[in-house]
Formats: C-alpha cells, structure tokens, sequence
C-alpha cells in the first residue's frame, strides 16, 4: 500500500516539474526524489518518531547520479537529525 503511494506521490511531482517551462527536471532528480520519498515518511507518524536511522535502497534509482543520491541522503539527515553513520547506502 505504502509503495503505492510512493509511486502516485513520484509520477505528480515529476508531472508537475515537468510542467515548468525553461526547467529541466533531470536537473532535479535528487529533489524529486526526496520530497516524493517524504511524502511516504509523513503519511505514518509511526515511520518517523524515535527514529535512529533511515534506510533507503538506492539500488534501482539508475537515472540518478552520485549527486542526485547525496542530496536525498543529506535531504534526510538534516530533516530528521539521525545520524550520518547509521544509514545504509547502496551507492
């Protein structure tokens, strides 16, 4: 159910930044990503109260470059104060 909801939340944004005239939304991948994988984070307070780490599988986002998967991992470190140490990355 969740995984629906990412992927609803993802094809909006996408459609959304790709509306912008004169903006290219490769340029914004890691933002893209971001905000949609939030948008799942805040539809269950469960998944973020008493958070010690946040993992995320990076390992089917080809399109995005080393960047673009520090962004969302920084995106994620400075909006839910976990520490740095604990993440998985898959990159």
């Amino acid at each position: 159910m969740k995984f629906k909801h990412l992927i609803v939340a993802f094809i909006v944004l996408l459609i959304l930044s790709a509306c912008n005239d004169g903006i290219e939304p490769k340029e914004h991948l890691g933002e893209i990503y971001s905000v949609a994988l939030d948008s799942i984070m805040e539809q269950d307070e469960a998944l973020s109260s008493n958070m010690e780490y946040i993992a995320i599988d990076m390992s089917n986002f080809e399109e995005l470059d080393e960047n673009d998967k520090k962004e969302i991992i920084n995106y994620f470190k400075e909006k839910y104060k976990v520490d740095p140490e604990l993440f998985i990355k898959t990159y």
